[in-house]
């Protein structure tokens, strides 16, 4: 489930929700689509109702928004690349005398799937 606060003229705020069902295994795209929306005047008044997330690779996402107004959907497009940084060796002195270098534990979501984006 994904929820977005949409500030729209003239400031109608409101809040739609949108739910994904996704493939077993590798997912490549995930695809939300509009369920309903909080504080919607009406289901002709501007609202995102669609997102697309694809997982181009390990290092780009593309996310494609869709704004509904009316009868009109208009698709918004924002492509985003991991930020290259250099590894540096971990505090360990005895990896250090061994010459080798790499990244250190980390404690959280696999690395392929944190996104410091630039």
């Amino acid at each position: 489930m994904a929820s977005r606060w949409c500030i729209t003229a003239p400031l109608t705020n409101n809040q739609p929700r949108m739910l994904v069902v996704p493939s077993s295994g590798h997912v490549k795209e995930l695809s939300f689509d509009y369920q309903g929306a909080g504080n919607l005047a009406s289901p002709s008044t501007g609202h995102q109702h669609h997102l697309v997330l694809r997982f181009e690779d390990d290092n780009h996402i593309t996310e494609i928004w869709t704004w509904r107004e009316g009868d009109k959907d208009t698709p918004m497009v924002f492509h985003f690349s991991r930020k290259k940084t250099r590894a540096t060796c971990p505090v360990s002195r005895i990896e250090k005398i061994r010459g080798r270098c790499s990244l250190p534990p980390f404690n959280g979501p696999s690395l392929a799937k944190t996104w410091p984006l630039s």
